[in-house]
């Protein structure tokens, strides 16, 4: 028997084989019903390419930014918030 997946999981796994990177796929459910999407290996450009994904598919998402100290006024997307059959 083949194993389901979420959607997010199922674009963030597609995203992971094209560029190559994300060895860690972390899909966690929050109290409100969205997931929290976090790969391990991910730049800010990967989290685009899924955020593009995930909104074509119909889905609701917000990235979560992160504040780089060592750049002033520099953010950097740490992970996703999806609300996925909107």
């Amino acid at each position: 028997m083949a194993k389901k997946y979420t959607l997010t999981t199922t674009v963030a796994k597609e995203v992971a084989a094209l560029t190559g990177r994300g060895t860690v796929i972390s899909t966690d459910r929050l109290s409100d019903g969205r997931r929290n999407l976090r790969v391990m290996g991910w730049m800010c450009n990967d989290y685009k390419k899924a955020i593009a994904l995930l909104e074509q598919v119909g889905c609701k998402v917000e990235p979560v930014m992160r504040k780089q100290f060592w750049f002033v006024g520099k953010h950097k997307i740490s992970s996703i918030r999806v609300l996925e059959n909107v």
